[in-house]
């Protein structure tokens, strides 16, 4: 018969050889999903989609319309990768829509480069209003089409705070995120740091002036 010390030295020796081959067949599982992930990823770069592509120069401005929509625009196939979220992967989508910019022929149609005709302001000129010195809640939900009142607000030696209008019923022309990418009407996720606004030629230095050693407190109308 065995002895308790020869039972628990072979269970040992089994043990031994059992956990050289766990580990080798967690290292090959892992060498294995790792060449996996690779594999995937290169053929990723092969997968295509259909994107809406400009075929001829869109001029600023220009309409887009039922009747040359396939003058202008045409689905062609692209690499997913090529392929950002804010692409237009139907013309039909664009109509009724307006270049924001010249679009040169051979670009990917996205969000930002169709949308509402740019109103003529006239004597007016467009002022980039920066929100960071704004409270997030206010600042991240106006949106093109907002109408809104500009307030300056400062406290004097007296701690008195003074308020006062800079401009009012000022309608917001287009909102843009920190890294300059414009803001879409239906987008609720995005946050506005930066507004652009239409002044009136004549008050864009009283604004200006205004502002100095001054906050700025936004209400948007209802």
């Amino acid at each position: 018969m065995k002895t308790n010390n020869e039972n628990d030295n072979h269970k040992k020796n089994r043990q031994g050889k059992v956990w050289p081959v766990v580990l080798c067949l967690l290292l090959a599982a892992g060498v294995f999903a790792l060449l996996m992930n690779v594999e995937t990823r290169k053929m990723a770069q092969y997968e295509k989609g259909n994107v809406v592509v400009a075929i001829a120069d869109v001029p600023e401005a220009k309409e887009i319309t039922e009747q040359n929509l396939a003058e202008l625009f045409a689905v062609v196939e692209r690499p997913l990768t090529d392929i950002p979220d804010a692409a237009y992967l139907q013309p039909e989508e664009l109509i009724g829509q307006y270049a924001q910019s010249a679009i040169d022929s051979g670009s990917m149609i996205t969000k930002s480069m169709a949308g509402e005709l740019r109103k003529d302001f006239g004597n007016s000129v467009l002022l980039g209003v920066n929100m960071e010195a704004l409270d997030q809640s206010v600042a991240g939900t106006l949106r093109a089409g907002d109408v809104i009142d500009i307030y300056t607000v400062m406290v004097d030696e007296e701690k008195n705070v003074l308020v006062e209008k800079a401009l009012g019923d000022v309608t917001i022309e287009r909102s843009y995120t920190s890294s300059g990418t414009a803001i879409l009407k239906e987008d609720n996720t995005s946050i506005a740091q930066y507004v652009t606004i239409p002044v009136h030629q004549d008050a864009v230095g009283l604004f200006y002036q205004s502002l100095e050693n001054r906050r700025i407190e936004i209400v948007k109308h209802p």
